[in-house]
């Protein structure tokens, strides 16, 4: 799934086009919209995001409270 299945699936798609520059074409197309989905504007920012995610994975005791409003 994700970006694998992205890619085979346009590989599948590149070898029924017979005219190479529209294969060119629908390759820089795949690849610029893979990139407008995995990014949010800023450059390295996401790639950042999930560094730090992947070395400080989130602790299972830091789980949001219940609220101790009591409401009537």
């Amino acid at each position: 799934h994700g970006l694998a299945g992205s890619a085979a699936v346009a590989l599948l798609v590149l070898t029924t086009i017979r005219v190479p520059a529209w294969a060119i074409f629908y390759l820089l197309v795949f690849l610029y919209r893979m990139g407008l989905l995995r990014t949010n504007g800023r450059p390295r920012s996401r790639r950042f995001i999930e560094f730090l995610r992947g070395q400080f994975p989130a602790a299972p005791e830091l789980k949001r409270e219940e609220s101790r409003i009591i409401v009537p």
